[in-house]
């Protein structure tokens, strides 16, 4: 029967420890057992999986880069990391739903009335190729744009798009004569 694996749950913790010391650091069963928190037989059996650089009469000696490298290729360390990088993955979309929802809390005071807004009561002209709106603060502009979606969802859809095209005719037509 196959001997627990306690350390599993502290890989992290034991790669970050390893990484303080040079790659050719040799490490002693003693070192292995202080690392993953084993009895002496089991870190005797740990040591035996990877690959010993030394032997110094019956004590087997590895190096700390030889356990990273156990660490990285055993099936629980690619778990580990599988797991690492999901949880990064999942952080940096938790990040970017909270810069969203930030934005999502943006007020800027629409009411009732702003759902039939019409466009001649809106800051907005238009020019050929071009929109030029009129706002005072950043509010105010979330607000006339939102106003303006409203107009174009509207029954004055029609007089905007008449608006935008007959500008685009008239200068169409000045280009061709």
């Amino acid at each position: 029967m196959a001997r627990p694996k306690p350390w599993i749950g502290q890989i992290d913790q034991i790669q970050q420890k390893l990484r303080e010391y040079l790659p050719t650091q040799p490490l002693g069963r003693r070192d292995i057992e202080v690392l993953f928190g084993l009895s002496r037989s089991a870190a005797t059996e740990l040591m035996g999986l990877m690959e010993c650089s030394r032997e110094f009469g019956a004590a087997l000696i590895v190096t700390a880069g030889n356990v990273l490298e156990y660490l990285r290729l055993c099936p629980e360390g690619q778990h580990v990391e599988q797991e690492r990088i999901r949880r990064d993955k999942l952080a940096k979309n938790l990040q970017e739903a909270a810069k969203d929802q930030a934005l999502r809390e943006i007020s800027f005071g629409a009411t009732s009335a702003d759902e039939w807004a019409r466009w001649k009561e809106l800051p907005i002209r238009f020019e050929p190729g071009r929109m030029t709106v009129e706002f005072d603060s950043a509010e105010d502009l979330l607000h006339t744009l939102w106003r303006f979606t409203r107009a174009c969802q509207g029954p004055d859809w029609d007089t905007f798009q008449r608006l935008t095209e007959s500008e685009q005719m008239v200068l169409e037509g000045e280009k061709k004569v």
